[in-house]
């Protein structure tokens, strides 16, 4: 049997999803190494209690703004397109970061720049974890989880201690912040253009994913399930998503089922419904009867 480690890592597809990952990661490290220089270790600036309770609020924000609703878009969205403009986009949002810190501003306006470009890194990382049932064989997925969020942080200290000393050998002033959040750009664009590297469905999310997210989809297994929150009870037609097991490169298919139930039963389950509660009443109002006597 092969190893889960082995296995994962020789996935092609995963080995680009993590390329992807490790390289927009390293932009990460990069970009807060050059806003910390700038703005918290700036001999010029002394930064105060206020500043540096503003700084990591913009550091944590994103993640409980845009937090839930990454699972909801991501469902609907190709991940694989999510991975290339959303990188190509943080490399973008690096421009009116670049024009405030060569100005040496470090108010209000950096602050947005600097939300904006953090809160698109949100969805990056929330469609690169999404990815990865999709690249490796199902006994490799815990291991391959494992793997990526830890190399990625890795690949950002090690990007932010070289960015850091980028600076400092560029003199350790603003035009070293500038420069080294001009590589930040570039590096963004790299990531972005990774993802060019794998077909815009490979990532997915696969038909029907955005249904059984919902709630909505239901395991159809020769029986419908007339209890489900698609169909219309009315026609007695009844829907859902079967998992029917793993397709090329070890990827779920799913398919899609529609079973048509006869016109009455789904009135007559109703109907049995409303009679148990309506027993169940009559059983606990009796009970109250008999504790009273």
């Amino acid at each position: 049997m092969t190893h889960p480690l082995k296995a994962a890592l020789g996935s092609r597809l995963y080995r680009k999803l993590l390329a992807i990952r490790l390289t927009g990661q390293a932009g990460d490290g990069m970009l807060q190494s050059a806003l910390a220089t700038f703005v918290l270790f700036s001999p010029e600036r002394q930064a105060s209690a206020s500043a540096i309770a503003a700084a990591f609020a913009i550091l944590a924000l994103p993640y409980s703004l845009i937090g839930p609703f990454t699972g909801v878009l991501l469902d609907r969205w190709r991940r694989q397109r999510v991975l290339l403009w959303g990188n190509l986009l943080r490399a973008l949002s690096m421009i009116p970061v670049i024009y405030f810190t060569a100005h040496g501003d470090s108010g209000v306006g950096l602050g947005v720049s600097v939300l904006a470009a953090i809160g698109i890194n949100r969805f990056v990382l929330a469609g690169l974890s999404a990815a990865v049932p999709l690249t490796v064989p199902e006994p490799s997925l815990t291991t391959a989880n494992a793997i990526a969020p830890t190399a990625g942080t890795m690949a950002a200290a090690i990007a932010a201690f070289l960015g850091v000393g980028l600076r400092q050998a560029l003199g350790g002033g603003d035009t070293g912040s500038v420069i080294v959040l001009c590589l930040t750009a570039g590096v963004f664009v790299i990531a972005g253009l990774l993802a060019t590297r794998v077909h815009r469905t490979e990532f997915g999310p696969l038909p029907g994913e955005h249904a059984q997210t919902a709630g909505v989809g239901r395991e159809v297994d020769g029986e419908a399930d007339l209890h489900g929150e698609v169909g219309d009870a009315d026609r007695g037609e009844v829907r859902g998503f079967h998992d029917v097991g793993r397709g090329s490169r070890g990827r779920p298919r799913v398919e899609h089922h529609r079973v048509q139930a006869p016109r009455g039963q789904a009135a007559l389950t109703r109907g049995s419904a409303e009679r148990a509660t309506s027993d169940e009443r009559l059983s606990k109002k009796t009970q109250r009867t008999n504790q009273l006597h």
